[in-house]
């Protein structure tokens, strides 16, 4: 994405997104054959800056591997082209997001630049699951309960669950 325009607000709105986004606070280990997600308390991510456009430094940023257990699992690049014409580079890991949502989050960025707006406050996807469990999943368990227990009358004690 290329544009005229400061890049130093670009990176703070960029920050107040990120800080919203449970995904930039992920990494991922390996406990007992299964991926374990580790979230962190803060967000992470790689903001490099280049003055001019080095072919050989953009092909590295594209191309460079993430380190899945310690993170940042997103980075970005700003290159200025000239004057106040930046070129913005951004590389986010598929573990942490598919192409729609990076559309999305990159359009949120932009949106707010635009703007001059900070995002407003969201719930995280934690504090939803919180919530939902709180104030929705409880009600839900007795119904939920009556269904299973009808489908399952039939169904043998012995059955093996693999």
């Amino acid at each position: 994405m290329s544009f005229d325009w400061f890049s130093s607000p670009l990176i703070d709105c960029s920050n107040c997104l990120i800080t919203a986004c449970d995904v930039f606070r992920y990494q991922f280990d390996e406990l007992l054959h299964q991926v374990n997600i580790n979230v962190l308390e803060h967000a992470q991510i790689d903001f490099s800056y280049l003055d001019h456009e080095d072919k050989e430094e953009v092909a590295q940023f594209m191309s460079q591997d993430f380190d899945l257990k310690n993170g940042p699992l997103a980075r970005c690049m700003l290159i200025k082209e000239h004057d106040n014409r930046y070129l913005w580079l951004t590389v986010l890991h598929h573990l942490i997001t598919d192409g729609q949502s990076a559309n999305q989050f990159l359009h949120d960025v932009m949106t707010h630049y635009v703007h001059k707006t900070q995002p407003a406050h969201t719930k995280s996807y934690q504090e939803y699951i919180h919530w939902q469990r709180d104030h929705y999943f409880h009600r839900q368990v007795p119904e939920l309960l009556d269904e299973w227990q009808i489908k399952l009358t039939d169904t043998p004690v012995d059955v093996p669950i693999t």
